[in-house]
């Protein structure tokens, strides 16, 4: 299930052009970026035992054990087109 405040990227688009600018274009590069995500979420599916073990030593903090359960979520998001990646270009 998609989260329904996020914005598309149309209304990205239209948001910018109502705030002065005159050209914009929004390129997806999502594809570009999924060979990343699938290397983070092996690695995270691999160190995560490790991880989990160092947060309750105490030899990592919360922020890194939440880290290494982004990545393993990271390739699940772009799947499900939850997660668009995009460069965006605009003129004033």
């Amino acid at each position: 299930m998609a989260v329904s405040s996020m914005d598309t990227m149309e209304q990205v688009q239209k948001c910018i052009l109502e705030t002065g600018f005159s050209a914009c274009e929004i390129k997806d590069i999502s594809p570009n970026v999924l060979k990343a995500k699938k290397r983070i979420h092996i690695i995270s599916l691999l160190a995560y035992p490790f991880a989990k073990l160092g947060y309750y030593l105490r030899i990592l903090t919360k922020r890194e054990h939440e880290s290494m359960i982004l990545g393993i979520y990271a390739k699940r998001s772009y799947q499900q087109r939850l997660t668009i990646y995009g460069t965006v270009t605009a003129r004033k």
